[in-house]
């Protein structure tokens, strides 16, 4: 999907007040802005009308922002959408790796140890890859962090 306002001189979709067409803003809509503003590098207006949702963010919303915030190097909000993300879906592996990742990019060695002894703690494990390889049938290639680099397992290849 492809977005066409870039944030630039004109109006702010944030002046919209679906009240005025008797519209009630859906979550897709939240996350639609949400993902805009954030493309935009205007993360502090994202994060501005993310808690003006009235039900909690949901999680597909607040990666979006932890996305934006790597892209435009926020580490300080990045951490704050992260901590929410870890509390909302505390098994996903997703926000551990974003958030080691971005301390990588920004040369914080220290704190790319702590997050992944934070999640070895917890007892939370990157999710296997799959991939289809197209032999006349789809078949499924099974890729695992833990054995990448000594097998491969290909099914009914």
């Amino acid at each position: 999907m492809q977005h066409k306002w870039n944030g630039g001189d004109g109006p702010s979709p944030l002046s919209f007040n679906g009240e005025d067409c008797h519209i009630e803003s859906s979550p897709q809509h939240y996350s639609s802005m949400v993902d805009m503003l954030g493309r935009a590098g205007k993360l502090e207006e994202a994060e501005e009308l993310m808690s003006q949702i009235p039900r909690q963010p949901g999680f597909s919303l607040l990666q979006s922002l932890l996305g934006a915030c790597r892209i435009h190097g926020n580490v300080e909000m990045a951490e704050r959408v992260a901590d929410t993300l870890m509390r909302l879906e505390p098994m996903e592996s997703g926000s551990f790796f974003f958030m080691s990742n971005l301390y990588a990019e920004k040369g914080d060695w220290e704190m790319v140890a702590k997050v992944g002894k934070w999640r070895r703690d917890k007892g939370v494990r990157k999710e296997v890859g799959y991939s289809w390889v197209d032999t006349g049938d789809f078949h499924p290639v099974i890729h695992s962090t833990h054995s990448l680099g000594r097998y491969v397992e290909w099914q009914n290849v």
